[in-house]
């Protein structure tokens, strides 16, 4: 048998700690910094260092104003060096701009246990600035494909925007007599 020694963490833990136990660092990156009115950005954050990469929960995005956002993707690189799991963990956001201007995107927090420093800390990405263009004349800001008046994709065609109900009759009726009803079967036992 091996036996093994696990010291609990400290508490109270911080708040936005969700269980990261490791050494890390956060960085933060914009695929690019203008662009206009409805159309995407993505938001590049990645966590790289020494602890169970795989583990690592999604961060806590802070609400972006001015900006609709849409589920971050991650990708994992993990690499056993001396013994140690190191990597790093890439969080995408697609964040679509709703206004024209000068935007920022808040810091981002990560807060981790550090086993070695035998404390919690937090990281925080840097403030970031986007310039948005107004879109063109007669445009709008792209609205979600279920949203009335939004605009459709090149190649499709809307037909009708009503919405038609099942009218189902106000009683059902079997149209066949059940089988323990019949005539025959009522016959055959007697």
């Amino acid at each position: 048998p091996i036996t093994v020694q696990v010291k609990p963490l400290p508490s109270p833990e911080p708040p936005g700690f969700h269980g990261a136990v490791g050494q890390y660092s956060l960085k933060a990156s914009m695929d690019k910094t203008s662009t206009t009115v409805g159309q995407p950005l993505t938001l590049n954050l990645t966590i790289a260092g020494q602890g169970n990469i795989k583990s690592l929960p999604d961060l806590t995005m802070p609400p972006f104003a001015n900006f609709r956002t849409f589920d971050a993707n991650a990708a994992t690189n993990i690499e056993k060096k001396d013994y140690r799991v190191q990597g790093s963990k890439v969080f995408k956001t697609v964040l679509i701009p709703t206004t024209s201007g000068k935007l920022t995107i808040p810091p981002i927090p990560f807060v981790y246990f550090d086993p070695s420093a035998r404390e919690y800390k937090t990281l925080r990405s840097q403030l970031m600035d986007v310039q948005v263009k107004p879109g063109a004349p007669g445009t709008m800001p792209a609205l979600p494909a279920n949203t009335p008046g939004a605009p459709t994709p090149e190649g499709i065609r809307v037909l009708n925007e009503d919405i038609r109900y099942i009218k189902a009759p106000a009683t059902l009726a079997s149209q066949v007599v059940p089988i323990y009803r019949s005539r025959w079967l009522i016959g055959i036992n007697l």
